[in-house]
């Protein structure tokens, strides 16, 4: 699997079904070039939603996947008051504060944004 992702010829289909496969197996072995293909490959194909989003970026954290994790953070910070309210924001809190936190000071830099404007 892994060395069909490294061919360019690779069929999308086993892009798009396989991408986090590859993202997984091509950061355990120091891939760098195919981890950073898949996983530009995996966001484009990703349709956060307020249910989805908090699993895309504790996955994202704890894989150091950072384009993908500041995709999550991105969504969240425009989506708030829904991922306020959803369950799995109440199971982030729990899971990790330092991703908490760092919400919140995504947050708080949309904020001054946009009063800045």
């Amino acid at each position: 699997m892994l060395r069909s992702g490294c061919e360019q010829s690779t069929p999308s289909f086993i892009w798009k079904e396989h991408s986090k496969e590859i993202m997984d197996a091509s950061a355990k072995y120091g891939f760098h070039d195919l981890r950073s293909d898949a996983e530009a490959f995996y966001m484009i194909n990703t349709n956060f939603t307020i249910d989805t989003v908090i699993d895309e970026l504790l996955y994202a954290h704890s894989s150091n996947f950072l384009a993908l994790k500041q995709a999550s953070i991105n969504f969240i910070v425009n989506h708030i008051d829904g991922v306020l309210e959803s369950s799995s924001y109440d199971r982030l809190v729990l899971q990790s504060t330092e991703l908490t936190k760092e919400i919140m000071r995504a947050v708080s830099q949309s904020s001054k944004k946009r009063h800045r404007v």
